[in-house]
């Protein structure tokens, strides 16, 4: 009895280490993908991806679900690929919470119907809705692309916001991609009802800090840099002002132009997330 009760206290012990091991915090910035690749069969094309994902378990993965520039038709469900593959990327981050997946949908600057971006919504929202035991590709949030952020169009956006929250969910994520900011004409509204906002989406040599507006009401752990076309390997003093100087919520790298940036794996995956991290682990010594 007195074993029982010493084995009992040690497998109560270990459960709930595993749990804290499970619930580890990520790092505080994240790593957005634009995942424009078709996952094809067998999910072969993503497979970098989800092997990625449980290896680099303390980095938050922010990705952007885009079958058709947006969910297809109008109350459609994605292919059996997409069904079965955004399912497997949920897998491969669930036991470190480090998959974050949210759908693609574009707003045209600002100047698309209305009903053009519920009806992507309401798509996406029926994918939840639809799945299968066993089978999960609901999406956690909206990326808003193409977007406008100076004041004559915040209200746009905040209904935008504020439907997709009302279908996935008050905890949706919501990001807003404008790819720019200007101090004179950007407002910082856009920031009290988006998780993210890409303030940056250019080639490699356009990137300097002095682009991010900085300041309580554009804090830089909301702000994201998507870089594409540089060298093969992102700079590690990038990486660096990425993460340390800037405090950025998320990056994308890419040596490939904008063209092919999105379609296909950066030349030298996983090197970045290998700098992200290593710049990251740099910051808590």
């Amino acid at each position: 009895m007195r074993f029982s009760g010493i084995f009992t206290r040690l497998i109560g012990t270990l459960t709930i280490l595993n749990v804290c091991v499970g619930s580890l915090a990520l790092l505080p910035s994240a790593f957005i993908f634009p995942l424009y690749i078709y996952p094809n069969n067998s999910c072969s094309n993503w497979a970098p991806l989800l092997s990625a994902i449980p290896t680099y378990s303390n980095l938050q993965f922010i990705l952007v679900i885009n079958p058709a520039s947006g969910p297809g038709l109008a109350g459609s469900q994605p292919d059996v690929n997409y069904q079965a593959c955004v399912t497997q990327l949920r897998d491969a981050g669930m036991d470190h919470g480090n998959v974050k997946m949210i759908g693609y949908v574009r707003t045209g600057f600002g100047g698309l119907p209305l009903n053009n971006i519920t009806t992507d919504i309401d798509t996406y929202a029926g994918w939840s809705a639809t799945a299968q035991a066993g089978v999960d590709y609901h999406v956690e949030g909206i990326f808003f692309d193409e977007a406008v952020t100076n004041s004559g169009n915040i209200s746009s956006y905040q209904n935008y916001a504020s439907y997709a929250k009302m279908k996935l969910g008050p905890d949706a994520y919501i990001t807003l991609n404008p790819g720019t900011w200007d101090d004179g004409t950007s407002s910082s509204d856009v920031f009290t009802f988006a998780d993210m906002i890409v303030t940056f989406e250019k080639t490699f040599n356009d990137f300097q800090a002095s682009v991010f507006p900085s300041g309580a009401s554009t804090p830089r752990n909301k702000q994201t840099a998507i870089i594409h076309t540089g060298p093969e390997s992102a700079p590690m003093d990038m990486v660096m002002t990425i993460t340390q100087t800037l405090g950025l919520g998320a990056s994308f790298y890419s040596d490939l132009p904008n063209t092919k940036a999105y379609n296909q794996f950066p030349t030298s995956w996983p090197g970045y997330l290998d700098e992200l991290v290593s710049a990251q682990a740099s910051t808590k010594n």
